[in-house]
């Protein structure tokens, strides 16, 4: 099985860990001698420094603000905020909203959310 193969497989698969994949992918970069590639890997593996662009995939998510409320009376739970309310600086929260760690750091961080959480649906389909 060539290495293009191997990648294909494992990709396709729940079992082989995105760290691994992306390890994989380096070594393919490599041998082609890739450099784009390459970087885009590492930058995937190490996380993407504060001066890099990210790719669309890691920007701009939708968010949807929600807050706990309540008194000596009355409590609500999960309230949508709008963004309108909150001060000027903050308003654009969607567009604050991305991911600049590795990979590894992220697809762990998602395997660990409760199976009923609203993100775990929303980033799980």
């Amino acid at each position: 099985m060539s290495l293009l193969d191997e990648i294909q497989a494992d990709a396709t698969g729940v079992e082989v860990p995105v760290e691994v994949l992306l390890r994989k992918v380096l070594i393919l970069a490599t041998r082609l001698e890739h450099e784009p590639m390459k970087g885009w890997v590492h930058h995937e593996l190490d996380g993407y420094p504060d001066d890099a662009d990210l790719p669309p995939y890691r920007t701009g998510y939708p968010t949807q603000l929600k807050g706990k409320f309540m008194n000596a009376a009355w409590q609500a739970q999960d309230v949508v905020v709008p963004l309108t309310a909150l001060p000027e600086g903050l308003q654009d929260l969607e567009q604050m909203m991305s991911f600049r760690e590795a990979s590894g750091v992220s697809a762990s961080w998602l395997r660990g959310l409760p199976m009923g959480s609203s993100v775990y649906r929303h980033l799980r389909g």
